[in-house]
C-alpha cells in the first residue's frame, strides 16, 4: 500500500505545483488584460477631447470689389445682359434690348 500512497502523494504534489503555476500565469494574464482594457479606455477618452478647428481668416473684400459687385447686381436688376466684366479696370459691359450699356467704377487711388 505504501507504493500506492506514494503515487497519490506524488500526483497531489505535482497537481499542486501545476495548479500554482497556472494561478500565477492566469493572474498575470488577467493583470495584463485589465491593464490593456484601462489603456484602451484612456485612449478613447483622450481622443474624444478634440478641440474645435481654428477658423480660417478670410479678408473682407475691398471697397472697390464691393462697389463693383453692387454695380453688377444693379445692372442685373435692370435686366441688363452682362457681356463682359473687367474687374481690374472696373468696367462692366452689357446690353438691354437694343441699347449697349457700360458701367465704370473708378478706383479710389485714381487708377
Amino acid at each position: 500500500m505504501e507504493h500506492w500512497n506514494d503515487d497519490v502523494e506524488k500526483s497531489k504534489s505535482q497537481f499542486g505545483r501545476n495548479n500554482q503555476s497556472m494561478k500565477k500565469r492566469t493572474g498575470r494574464s488577467l493583470e495584463f488584460a485589465y491593464a490593456a482594457i484601462c489603456f484602451k479606455f484612456a485612449v478613447m477618452l483622450l481622443s474624444g477631447c478634440a478641440s474645435e478647428p481654428v477658423p480660417v481668416y478670410a479678408p473682407a473684400p475691398s471697397t472697390f470689389d464691393r462697389a463693383l459687385s453692387a454695380a453688377l447686381g444693379a445692372a442685373r436688376d435692370e435686366e441688363v445682359q452682362i457681356v463682359s466684366e473687367d474687374r481690374v479696370s472696373g468696367v462692366i459691359s452689357g446690353t438691354r434690348g437694343d441699347q449697349e450699356v457700360t458701367v465704370g467704377i473708378a478706383h479710389a487711388s485714381g487708377r
